[in-house]
């Protein structure tokens, strides 16, 4: 299997999948948003997390969405979730992602609600961190008016 997936990533270096499902939907609309991280990379493959953190928070500011507490239970969230490991020749291979979403009740049922996510996989020689700043930038820009 790890196999199958080093190949696909060495045919497609650089695959990408988008999507903002409202249009209609402003980052003001869904503020305030938690940034949520989640790092399953391992080996090196991403060093600047709080860089990364810091500079989404940044983006959404500068979009017009507002960086909220990460006790508000059901408040919006910018997701960077981040799987990458180390090939033996020093090459980092994995997939990153990040979506505007938030966790709500639809019928007494807990459901997520998913506004916009956008998602690569791909193989760096060093390590994923300027690919994942800039599917941040790229992502969020999506959202100014």
């Amino acid at each position: 299997m790890r196999l199958i997936a080093i190949v696909l990533i060495l045919i497609a270096p650089s695959w990408a999948a988008a999507g903002r499902y409202d249009e209609t939907v402003k980052l003001s609309d869904i503020s305030p948003i938690f940034i949520k991280i989640l790092d399953s990379s391992v080996n090196g493959c991403w060093t600047n997390i709080m860089e990364a953190k810091k500079y989404a928070a940044d983006q959404i500011d500068m979009a017009g969405g507002t960086v909220g507490d990460p006790f508000f239970v059901y408040q919006s969230s910018f997701l960077i979730a981040v799987n990458g490991e180390r090939m033996p020749n020093g090459s980092c291979y994995g997939s990153w992602k990040v979506k505007f979403n938030k966790i709500s009740y639809f019928r007494d049922v807990k459901v997520q609600i998913v506004y916009s996510e956008k998602g690569r996989i791909g193989v760096s020689n060093t390590n994923f961190n300027i690919p994942i700043l800039d599917i941040i930038k790229d992502h969020v820009a999506e959202w100014k008016n």
